[in-house]
């Protein structure tokens, strides 16, 4: 009987468990808006006039961006930014995550690059992730970052009017390499982000983007194992623990309290007190006593109000 209630309450707790995943379209709003496919609006904005001079290299790169918008399926702008753009490390995260939403729409798939030639100390590089993007690249934001910038000079040593677009055109090639080396696919659904700005969650469900404030089946997945282990852990102790505190023997025969040399019956008969008898019947349907119940790293927050983003940044 016990097994059996046992049964049905690990049943029950499993249904629990996977009901949100057979509710999710009739509660949740995706605001995910995938990629256009129009890579015009991906490229190159040279605030900082590093190519003055080589104004064909500029061209190339923006050719370059294109036709990585075009290979990786997603949105794809940098800004080399000028004096125009000092800021605080804050303000740069709100603005390249705000400014990458203006230009492609919220949650759109794609990325924002924040190049500071501003003049800054220290210089500030950023990198804002949007849609699939954050997916993508957020655990490997700082390597992205360390590879593609590790071109640029230190913000100590930058010398005003000095030529630095070889640097800037080497920072930019790596970046592309970057995201196309660390484009993953993550449609199983088992990876997800969460936006502390947005409260949202992006992951994939059923080979689709979501963009959502409904949790993703990871966290129920993850939820469950939890409880299965710990479920698992709490029983093997109760066994132990009534195993070291009950000292099951073998059954008491009487025989061993007795003195066959003292005890010896010469005569034996049986007669009855009295002449009748009293039955009680005992139902089968009671029972005992006793109740069995089944049982990559983003600097910035907080400032943003626009679609989902993730990212990171980092000092030279």
């Amino acid at each position: 009987m016990r097994r059996s209630l046992s049964a049905a309450a690990a049943a029950f707790m499993m249904i629990l468990f996977i009901l949100p995943l057979f509710t999710f379209d009739s509660h949740a709003e995706n605001s995910a808006a995938g990629w256009s496919g129009d890579s015009s609006l991906s490229g190159v904005e040279d605030e900082a006039d590093m190519f003055r001079e080589h104004p064909e290299a500029l061209d190339l790169l923006q050719e370059d961006v294109k036709n990585a918008s075009q290979s990786l399926q997603m949105n794809i702008y940098i800004l080399i930014a000028g004096p125009e753009h000092r800021m605080s490390d804050s303000e740069v995260e709100k603005f390249c995550d705000e400014a990458y939403d203006r230009r492609f729409g919220n949650d759109t798939d794609g990325v924002f690059l924040f190049i500071d030639m501003t003049g800054k100390r220290p210089a500030y590089d950023y990198l804002s992730t949007a849609g699939t993007a954050i997916l993508f690249y957020q655990d490997n934001v700082d390597a992205i970052l360390d590879a593609a910038c590790s071109y640029l000079p230190s913000s100590d040593s930058v010398t005003e009017g000095e030529d630095y677009s070889y640097d800037v055109k080497y920072t930019i090639g790596s970046f592309l390499k970057q995201l196309e080396s660390y484009q993953e696919d993550f449609r199983s659904g088992l990876k997800y982000y969460y936006d502390p700005d947005t409260h949202k969650y992006i992951y994939y469900f059923n080979g689709e983007l979501k963009i959502t404030k409904f949790k993703p089946p990871a966290v129920y997945l993850k939820a469950l194992a939890i409880a299965l282990v710990g479920g698992g852990i709490v029983h093997l102790i109760t066994y132990f623990v009534a195993k070291s505190n009950y000292k099951f023997k073998a059954k008491t025969d009487p025989k061993i309290y007795l003195s066959r040399e003292e005890t010896r019956f010469n005569f034996r008969d049986d007669h009855l007190l009295r002449s009748n008898t009293t039955k009680t019947y005992i139902s089968s349907n009671s029972s005992g006593g006793g109740h069995h119940s089944g049982g990559g790293h983003r600097s910035g927050g907080g400032h943003h109000s626009g679609g989902s983003h993730g990212g990171g940044g980092r000092h030279r």
